[in-house]
């Protein structure tokens, strides 16, 4: 059977605790989801503060994942088997290399040995990309963003998915899905931006300008740090769902609609500034780095993807401490879902985010 050149592939994610799948298509000139798939594939998921829920074992035996992938191949309204998925961001480095280009010297082996000297692994066990490059400084001296992981990692993360039937296309980062989804949603000027997606365990900075990444950081954090807070503060049962209706509710938001919301606001702020302070420091020290080695001198936007829209007044304080404009990516407003999948909410739209930036990188059908 053929296939247009084009055509999107399944995009499958996981971060630890489910797997997402998507399919997107073109239609009337519109980008729509035409199927989707979401299943659990912890039924116990880690809340710790300390420590990021653990990766779903991606071991070709594992029960779990098979019977997963099974379901996904039944599901209706995907098209084909090929697909691209994301390697985990535990098992991923992110380093910048700057490195000197005389006029005859070829791009790819200057870079490979700089990107030698950094890896903490033997190079021809890594695999590696780069997905930034651009000149910084004078004419012969430039600079690239290097994205890498073990060449068994990845192997092993594709086993599973050929076992059940799967054609694997790619292997993608998901900070390039972050900046692909940024690149479809937002518009772009002449100052960098800073994408910030909040997961459940982990986020990522990614400071981005003119097709180029200037700054990298993934960091275990995310809304988990927020709830287990609230959770043991108010002594909440871990299991309920108390401490997310507060963060959708309050969060950081300053309420001054009654005092009785301005007291209960007032108290649930303060008990998430110590969790707040963890954030706004790797804000600093991203921000600290692209600064101070880039040729500019302020930020555009802040844009938080993922489980920021889930946490009410988030953008705002960030932006009050940082003055820095920060503001919610939208998602929903950009595409339509018509998958057969329930009408999705916040939540939903948040934990689909980055499956999305990867679903919207298209993979030529052979």
């Amino acid at each position: 059977m053929t296939h247009k050149a084009g055509r999107y592939p399944i995009a499958v994610d996981t971060d630890g605790q489910d797997l997402f799948a998507i399919q997107l298509k073109d239609h009337k000139g519109q980008v729509c989801i035409k199927a989707a798939f979401h299943e659990p594939l912890n039924k116990k998921p880690a809340n710790s503060e300390d420590v990021p829920a653990p990766a779903m074992s991606h071991d070709t035996a594992h029960p779990e994942l098979s019977g997963t992938l099974k379901r996904l191949k039944k599901t209706k309204g995907f098209s084909g088997r090929r697909i691209i998925l994301h390697l985990p961001m535990e098992k991923m480095l992110s380093f910048p290399v700057n490195f000197k280009l005389k006029k005859d010297d070829n791009q790819d082996w200057a870079l490979l040995a700089e990107i030698e000297k950094s890896l903490p692994y033997a190079l021809e066990d890594a695999v590696a990309d780069y997905p930034s490059i651009y000149q910084s400084g004078t004419a012969d001296q430039k600079t690239a963003i290097i994205t890498a992981a073990k060449k068994k990692d990845v192997l092993d993360l594709i086993a599973p998915y050929k076992k059940a039937g799967f054609l694997v296309e790619a292997v993608d980062f998901s900070p390039l899905s972050l900046v692909r989804i940024h690149g479809f949603l937002a518009q772009s000027h002449e100052k960098p931006d800073v994408i910030c997606h909040i997961g459940r365990s982990q986020s990522s900075l990614i400071v981005v300008g003119q097709n180029r990444i200037y700054a990298l950081n993934k960091f275990n954090w995310g809304r988990n740090k927020l709830k287990d807070r609230l959770d043991r503060t108010l002594k909440y049962d871990r299991a309920a769902p108390h401490a997310l209706d507060l963060l959708k509710t309050y969060g950081l938001e300053e309420v001054t609609d009654t005092r009785e919301n301005t007291k209960i606001s007032g108290i649930i702020s303060r008990i998430l500034t110590p969790p707040m302070e963890e954030l706004i420091f790797e804000f600093h020290k991203v921000l600290g780095y692209a600064l101070a080695k880039e040729q500019f001198h302020s930020i555009g936007n802040i844009y938080f993807y993922g489980l920021g829209a889930t946490v009410k007044g988030l953008n705002r304080y960030i932006e009050q401490r940082l003055n820095i404009p920060a503001t919610l990516g939208t998602i929903k407003n950009h595409i339509t879902w018509e998958a057969p999948l329930q009408t999705p909410d916040m939540e939903t739209w948040a934990l689909f985010s980055p499956a999305i930036g990867l679903a919207a990188r298209r993979i030529p059908w052979r």
